[in-house]
């Protein structure tokens, strides 16, 4: 039998590199974080490894939080933002750091409440500074146009989706589009009926452009002469806050301009995204337009880049960078 010695002292010699490597070299650790929760109320401490803590004070410094964000953070959130984020306490979620970059993520976590397959052609305009993928947003209409009651009652029942809604607020003007799959054709001539509680006339009327059919809302009362605008074109429904920025979405669809990239892969099924953009065309201001708490975290949203987190039914992931 043919022996072949330099082959075998070689093979002995490259194990016993390996088996000292084992021992001699220390494997890299990985930073994380800890998530409890307790009703509404949340506190988020941080295990940073020593070879990401300069990485992640220089990222502190960039987005003009204090040094000592690190030691823990404590925050509360309103009873329907706590039950989408429902989870297994305590949740544990590792972090990467490179680059004025910070990357997260969790596994094998079961996150509760509905979730939903996103519409892949859903366009998000370039100068976008908030996306929100979720359930359901009329409450922010609600909530920013004072409507009254009959006008909110005929949202909640027509303009809904077992698809979820898409929520983008995009422009220097803070202009922003709710949109969703089209589920079966909402008859519009319901709204004629609709009148003013105060002045007794009628806030609906249509427009035309383009081929396209703009049903629009004129909002009595403070809203100083808004206009709701609502759509339907590329299989999706639209609700706009004015008839300019009804036609900016229409064109960016017809025409085929570039959007910016969102959930346009393939997805599991999530209940929650979010993108966070802040360009020379995009106004950080748009945040005042989804939390009553935008006057604490704006001096933070406007040292991002750009954010994303995505929540579906067994990890919460997601990224930012900062300017």
């Amino acid at each position: 039998m043919k022996k072949y010695p330099k082959l075998v002292l070689g093979i002995l010699l490259v194990t016993g590199i390996v088996i000292l490597s084992l021992f001699l070299v220390k494997p890299k650790t990985t930073s994380k974080a800890y998530l409890n929760s307790e009703k509404n109320k949340f506190s988020l401490a941080f295990d940073i490894k020593n070879q990401d803590k300069d990485e992640a004070q220089k990222l502190l410094e960039k987005l003009n939080l204090p040094a000592n964000t690190t030691d823990g953070i404590q925050f509360e959130l309103d009873s329907a933002t706590s039950t989408k984020l429902a989870f297994t306490s305590p949740l544990t979620i590792n972090l990467s750091f490179l680059n004025n970059r910070l990357s997260f993520s969790t596994e094998n976590q079961q996150f509760k409440g509905k979730h939903f397959i996103p519409p892949k052609n859903v366009k998000i305009p370039q100068n976008t500074n908030i996306a929100i993928f979720a359930e359901n947003f009329n409450g922010i209409v609600s909530k920013n146009f004072k409507l009254q009651q009959n006008l909110e009652d005929w949202l909640n029942a027509n303009f809904k989706s077992e698809s979820g809604q898409f929520f983008i607020a995009f422009g220097e003007n803070r202009n922003f589009v709710i949109a969703q799959k089209s589920q079966t054709s909402i008859d519009f001539s319901t709204l004629a009926g609709i009148v003013s509680e105060t002045e007794q006339q009628e806030l609906y009327k249509t427009e035309s452009d383009n081929e396209v059919n703009y049903h629009l809302l004129k909002l009595p009362g403070d809203n100083k002469e808004a206009t709701l605008v609502l759509f339907e074109a590329e299989d999706l429904t639209f609700l706009t806050s004015s008839l300019d920025t009804a036609k900016e979405i229409t064109k960016m669809y017809k025409e085929g301009e570039s959007s910016k990239g969102f959930l346009e892969g393939e997805f599991e099924p999530i209940s929650t995204a979010i993108l966070i953009s802040n360009s020379k065309d995009s106004n950080s201001d748009s945040i005042e337009l989804v939390t009553s708490s935008a006057s604490k975290i704006k001096p933070f949203i406007s040292k991002i880049k750009e954010a994303r987190i995505i929540i579906s039914q067994n990890r919460l992931s997601g990224s930012l960078e900062t300017l």
